[in-house]
């Protein structure tokens, strides 16, 4: 007898449960945020595989290799004729028994004299 109330107990529950569930709704803007969910899923969805179809399109391709002994050469006959170009420094002799001061007197002497 109680073991027969308690599957009639449990029927009327699932059958109670199923009514419940057919007629509850969820809030418009809950509704409205779903929906916009999907949406939105749906076109990064859509974008992951446009992206994809291009990354399959797009081949890789290496660059030639170049020719080092070409551009080594190449820059070696600019730098020797930059170098042609200038005029070497020529180094002037150290008179080391001159001290400081006398060569000031010099220039000052050579200063005045074009001065005045």
């Amino acid at each position: 007898m109680q073991n027969q109330e308690k599957i009639e107990r449990q029927v009327r529950i699932d059958k109670r449960s199923k009514e419940n569930l057919a007629v509850a709704s969820i809030h418009p803007r809950m509704a409205q945020y779903e929906i916009a969910k999907k949406a939105k899923e749906e076109e990064e969805e859509k974008v992951k595989q446009a992206k994809k179809e291009e990354d399959a399109k797009n081949t890789f391709k290496a660059n030639p290799v170049p020719d080092f002994e070409k551009l080594q050469k190449n820059f070696q006959d600019l730098l020797d004729a930059k170098r042609k170009s200038k005029k070497p420094t020529k180094a002037k002799g150290f008179a080391f028994q001159e001290t400081r001061v006398s060569l000031f007197n010099k220039y000052l002497l050579r200063f005045c004299i074009e001065r005045c």
